[in-house]
């Protein structure tokens, strides 16, 4: 049988199975994207309500997460889909049922063993690929996370309704299958199936073209646009997940190789590689999360297992020597994400922050954001002295502004800095500045500055910050964003030169408080 009229019948055999409840939520995942990646304005709030009830489970788990404080701030009580789509909104509406779509894929029991993989698997690449595209402001979160996570479609497919097959050449490779073995037993890809199947379900190109496989002549000619990045971003996001979980692969190698990979895409994704314990760790917390919250209890064990020696098994204090600084004209440099700067021989041990309930202050600052009058000011001082106790800083900064705005000011602080700063000086920072400033509020990402005074780092420091240097031995900059879009920067810094190292419970619980900042300031008295 030739390969044409092989990978007909497998195609032909999916589309049979998806009307079946073989596949579980699939069918309804994919009429969920239908709706949500069309225009927004066309699809009622009941029409959504509807695809989502078809899965009692899924719609139990969107009320569930409609109530919860991340998603619902306010605390507005949520007792109907329809209440949940209004909270949470159409576009996170369709990140989180997809995700509970997938968990719940993970969690029957009637799914096999390598389905549940596979779909663990595409969870994972999303939670990547979204935690990639945050640092990339050009690039949206949510639509990053539906691409990535729909690359291993055509594998969930084959697991359920071609399991005999799928596991005998499962078992012949020892692990996954490479394409070729795939193409002799299928007649096409696991990719092309999926692509196939979902173009069959009239999904908008902008999804669909992430889901084609990339020629190496394609590749190599991909640009820094917008389109060619969320492309690369969500085929690097699939191949790390894959590395990740692969059991051939030796956790121990996970940094060596996921270096390798990343510097592949890296004509397309500058610094990519810097970014690899970042997303590993942020993806580790999202999946945390997700099974906690949900009570997600047939997560292959290994994947949590994996997922955790790998992200351990790379270095999040390596030492990254920086560009050199920038001529006059010439391109805005690009700071590394995560560590800046040599190690210096003033430079304290790596330091972890000091022993600090986050959650318990991120308790009072909610509660102090539902008092009547609330007003902004109060707001912001809140927030730096939750930042500031927590961190153990010496001083802090917060410069805000609306959303996507072209500067921020210099509008709240504590400590020597800000105080000097108030006498005489008007002092702003802005997103297309030259500095690690510019970075932060450009690539929409924490930077850490570990050693604030060597000859190396001060190309990057604004003209306000020099003068004021024996304050700022090392500092954090932390961007206001709710994911989506900035609305300033915080600074958190020490006097003395020092190795930071930020738990992911201080990272997770910041970056609400950030959000909740950069939604709520804005309309807030002042």
């Amino acid at each position: 049988m030739d390969a044409s009229t092989l990978a007909a019948q497998t195609v032909d055999r999916a589309r049979s199975a998806m009307q079946t409840t073989r596949i579980a939520s699939l069918p309804e995942v994919v009429k969920l994207l239908r709706a949500l990646t069309g225009n927004s304005q066309q699809v009622s709030v009941l029409e959504l309500a509807e695809i989502i009830q078809s899965d009692a489970v899924v719609m139990a788990k969107v009320v569930t997460a409609a109530n919860m404080f991340a998603y619902n701030p306010k605390g507005m009580e949520v007792t109907s889909v329809s209440q949940a789509i209004h909270v949470i909104g159409y576009e996170r509406i369709r990140t989180l049922a997809m995700s509970l779509m997938l968990a719940e894929q993970v969690s029957r029991v009637q799914s096999s063993d390598a389905q549940r993989e596979y779909a663990a698997q595409s969870l994972m690449a999303g939670c990547l690929a979204q935690a990639l595209a945050g640092g990339r402001a050009i690039l949206d979160q949510q639509k990053a996370f539906i691409c990535a996570s729909l690359r291993n479609f055509g594998q969930i497919v084959l697991s359920a309704c071609m399991p005999d097959e799928l596991g005998e050449l499962r078992k012949a490779a020892g692990g996954e299958p490479d394409d070729e073995a795939y193409c002799q037993v299928f007649g096409l890809t696991p990719l092309e199936l999926g692509y196939q199947l979902l173009d069959a379900a009239s999904l908008p190109e902008e999804i669909l073209g992430t889901l084609r496989a990339i020629p190496t002549e394609v590749f190599v000619a991909m640009q820094r646009t917008p389109d060619d990045q969320l492309r690369g971003l969500t085929a690097f996001a699939g191949e790390l997940a894959a590395l990740t979980l692969d059991p051939r692969s030796d956790p121990a190698e996970f940094a060596q190789k996921s270096d390798a990979l990343a510097r592949r895409y890296e004509h397309v994704l500058p610094l990519l590689h810097e970014e690899i314990h970042r997303v590993m760790d942020a993806a580790s917390t999202q999946l945390d999360g997700i099974v906690r919250t949900f009570r997600i209890k047939s997560l292959p064990p290994r994947l949590m297992m994996r997922l955790s020696k790998c992200r351990n098994a790379v270095d999040p204090n390596r030492p990254v020597t920086p560009p050199a600084a920038p001529a006059s004209g010439s391109a805005a440099p690009v700071a590394p994400a995560g560590t800046t700067g040599s190690r210096s021989p003033v430079a304290k041990a790596p330091e972890t922050l000091p022993d600090y309930d986050w959650n318990g202050g991120l308790e009072q600052l909610t509660g102090l954001m539902r008092q009547p009058g609330m007003s902004r000011s109060a707001l912001y001082a809140a927030l730096l002295q939750t930042v500031r106790t927590g961190m153990g800083a010496k001083e802090c900064l917060l410069f805000c502004g609306a959303p996507g705005g072209t500067e921020f000011p210099l509008v709240h602080g504590s400590g020597e800095v800000y105080h000097d700063l108030q006498v005489g000086h008007v002092t702003r920072v802005m997103p297309g500045e030259r500095t690690v400033f510019g970075v932060c509020l450009g690539r929409n990402e924490n930077i850490i500055i570990h050693h604030a005074r060597e000859e190396k780092i001060q190309p990057y420091l604004p003209t306000w910050v020099k003068p004021r240097a024996p304050f700022l031995g090392a500092f954090i900059l932390l961007p206001v964003s709710d994911g989506a879009q900035v609305g300033g920067v915080v600074l958190a810094g020490w006097p003395e030169a020092r190795q930071i190292v930020l738990t992911p419970e201080c990272v997770r619980v910041v970056r609400i408080m950030l959000a909740l900042t950069c939604r709520i300031g804005p309309r807030l008295a002042g």
